[in-house]
């Protein structure tokens, strides 16, 4: 399946739209393939969370005050 790619001037845009509609339909994966792609993307998120707190873009909800 050929994949589509986002423009740079709104990748963050459209992919925060297709974030949400993930998270709408999170416990519904309808395939093994969902399934796992939704592994993947909780991996990603982790990854996209840490360099959200190194960048300080977020606070770390670990840090002790």
């Amino acid at each position: 399946e050929p994949q589509m790619s986002n423009m740079s001037y709104c990748r963050f845009r459209n992919t925060a739209s297709d974030l949400s509609d993930c998270l709408a339909n999170f416990h519904e994966p309808s395939s093994q393939e969902e399934i796992d792609a939704r592994l993947r993307l909780v991996k990603t998120a982790q990854k996209i969370v840490e360099e959200g707190i190194d960048i300080g873009l977020i606070e770390d909800p670990n840090a002790e005050d």
